[in-house]
């Protein structure tokens, strides 16, 4: 019995250390979602100035063209 209630604080030690892990790769993973959010909103930014732009750009040139 004392080397079965040794062996089950072993395995305990091992389940705990899983979870720590287990815990720590879920914050990176976290961080890696935020980030990739901060980038998607960074590209839709930019998605939306590129395309007024090219309004911008084609509206000159039918102005040009209108002459």
């Amino acid at each position: 019995t004392d080397r079965s209630r040794g062996l089950g604080d072993v395995y305990k030690r091992q389940v705990f250390g899983m979870m720590g892990r287990m815990d720590e790769h879920n914050e990176n993973l976290n961080r890696e979602i935020i980030s990739i959010k901060k980038n998607i909103e960074t590209i839709k930014k930019n998605d939306t100035e590129m395309k007024n732009t090219i309004t911008e750009m084609k509206n000159t040139l039918e102005g040009f063209n209108s002459r």
